[in-house]
């Protein structure tokens, strides 16, 4: 098989309502090629992906439970869902499962 794994960890005290996208790089398309949400620990992971591609990840806290990203409004005053990109160069491995070096952290008021 040419194909690997990337996972990681999401710090965020509800974090089964986070969003993981991965996005590959370079891509025609700004729609992620896999969504994940995290499980209770914060734990994620995507499989599958093609030996020797790079990415890019983003996740975001899904308030309101729609699945995608919300950029608030101005009238009436809605604030945009917290969002984190992750756009260290990593490469996927073939035949390996390569966690990120760094937990995603949310900014939390």
């Amino acid at each position: 098989d040419e194909v690997g794994e990337v996972s990681g960890v999401v710090a965020h005290p509800d974090a089964s309502n986070v969003v993981v996208e991965y996005y590959p790089e370079p891509s025609a398309s700004d729609r992620p090629a896999q969504t994940t949400r995290p499980d209770t620990t914060g734990a994620f992971a995507f499989g599958g992906l093609p030996g020797k591609s790079r990415f890019t990840l983003r996740a975001f806290f899904d308030a309101n439970g729609n699945g995608t990203w919300d950029g608030g409004q101005v009238l009436p005053y809605r604030a945009p869902e917290p969002l984190l990109w992750y756009r260290d160069s990593l490469q996927v491995r073939a035949r390996w499962e390569q966690s990120l070096s760094d937990t995603l952290r949310f900014a939390l008021p």
